[in-house]
């Protein structure tokens, strides 16, 4: 296994490697191209930018703390974190040693600036295509045990198992007071049967008490033993370890009650808003001139939703049902109790005969969301955010619709990359109350990244 683990390792520092090298071509060839003596001889100035991106990847934690053991465990929100910060990282020292040792102009400009405009997003996804295809390989994962088989122990297996992205395989569960096929036996057997397994790695997911008189065992074998709280006792990710004397703490870091990284957001979403303006135009120009030639009816749809702090505010997007769709809908629910039921559960139809076919494209490309944009510049809706709701689905939230409510929803959100209409309403709450709680603006860059990806391959929409 710990071979498997190597060389796991191993191709994912040359995956990161070979994508910065890669890029840095761009720089290069047009130097080979003009015969510069001078500039060739400077060539080799550039692996300052691979090699400080592979330190301070493997000083975040990337190859899972130092270099013969596998990145494994780093939540996909934290390695993008890290691997942009990495990028930047090796560019600014290569700058920074040109202008202290006095050769500013070792290579143009212009050449080293679109080196890195594309090496930080195709660093980012070389390396998440990396992980999921070795993930993908019988052997690669690290195998774990977890401690505990109730409620929140299942929920971890379940997300660990679904997305093996992390790269851990479940061995089995310790409980002193569960049976079944994947009880590997209780708590205090745990040494022997990590022994017996050949597994290193122990999650924790029962109250620490449960575990008096096991700790001091289960250090004596496992090298990393992970406590994972239940997201209704601890809810919010961005914590970290403290020590108060000799006693270890640990500090919830709540980037809501920060209004820096909120002005931040603001600014950011406006920019975006404003760049993409000329693009809305164009395209919407010649949506509207479809939508008006392919069904009779306005151009736009404005709907009432529920905004920041309860406040109703009104949303626009391209018209994507027939004129009298209200009516259509009456009907249907008194005429067939099975889309009567969906319609309750999810509020949508996977196969609404309200929708014309043009509406069809345009809520599989979710091109009929571009006016919303305007609500973006108005200031009700943000880019990224939860998705804004109608007075009839507040009960679904029960008592968390208030930290719902506490941000502006938005176009794009952690529900609509996650799955989408293929959830089911919990699960859509549980995302929306994760996303406010933990929202940082390295969640609102995921979120961005990953919904560029789901539009273009036209993922979970109908």
């Amino acid at each position: 296994m710990k071979f498997h683990r190597f060389y796991r390792n191993i191709f994912l520092a040359a995956t990161d490697m070979l994508c910065v090298c890669g890029f840095l071509l761009l720089t290069v060839i047009p130097v080979y191209l003009t015969g510069n003596e001078e500039l060739l001889k400077n060539t080799v100035y550039l692996l300052i930018i691979p090699v400080v991106i592979l330190l301070s990847n493997n000083l975040s934690g990337l190859y899972g703390g130092h270099f013969f053991y596998p990145g494994i465990g780093i939540g996909k929100v934290q390695e993008l974190k890290y691997l942009t910060l990495s990028v930047f990282i090796g560019y600014a020292s290569f700058f920074a040693f040109a202008v202290l040792t006095g050769r500013g102009n070792l290579f143009p400009l212009k050449n080293l600036l679109c080196s890195f405009v594309f090496t930080l997003p195709m660093t980012v996804l070389c390396r998440f295509t990396c992980r999921h295809f070795l993930n993908g390989i019988p052997g690669t994962r690290t195998r774990v045990l977890i401690a505990g088989a109730g409620k929140n122990g299942r929920a971890v297996a379940r997300e660990i198992t679904r997305d093996n992205y992390y790269g851990f395989e479940v061995a089995g569960f310790l409980d002193d007071n569960c049976t079944g096929n994947d009880i590997a036996g209780p708590v205090s057997r745990a040494v022997e049967i990590a022994v017996e397994k050949q597994i290193n790695f122990l999650i924790i997911c029962m109250p620490p008490q449960h575990l008096t008189g096991y700790f001091n065992t289960l250090l004596s074998h496992f090298h990393h033993i992970v406590f994972a709280s239940s997201r209704h006792i601890l809810p919010i990710m961005w914590t970290r370890s403290l020590a108060l004397g000799y006693t270890s703490a640990f500090e919830i870091n709540n980037r809501l009650q920060f209004k820096m990284f909120l002005f931040c957001k603001k600014i950011i979403e406006i920019a975006l808003a404003l760049l993409m303006l000329p693009f809305i135009a164009i395209i919407g120009s010649v949506i509207a001139v479809l939508i008006k030639a392919t069904s009779a009816g306005p151009v736009f749809y404005r709907a009432d939703r529920i905004g920041k702090n309860g406040r109703k505010i009104r949303i626009l997007k391209f018209r994507t049902m027939y004129r009298n769709a209200d009516d259509i809908l009456e009907e249907i629910l008194e005429n067939d109790p099975v889309l009567k039921k969906e319609w309750l559960e999810k509020f949508k139809l996977t196969d609404d005969p309200r929708i014309t076919p043009l509406g069809k494209f345009l809520r599989k490309t979710s091109l009929d969301e571009l006016p919303q944009f305007w609500n973006v510049l108005t200031g009700d809706m943000a880019i990224i955010g939860p998705r804004p709701i109608v007075e009839a689905e507040k009960h679904y939230y029960g008592v968390n619709f208030h930290v719902f409510s506490v941000v502006k929803p938005g176009i794009t959100g952690l529900w609509q990359i996650s799955g989408r209409n293929d959830l089911d309403y919990s699960e859509r709450v549980n995302l929306d109350v994760y996303y406010v709680r933990n929202w940082s603006l390295w969640l609102d860059y995921f979120i961005f990244l990953k919904t560029i990806v789901n539009v273009l391959a036209r993922r979970g929409a109908y």
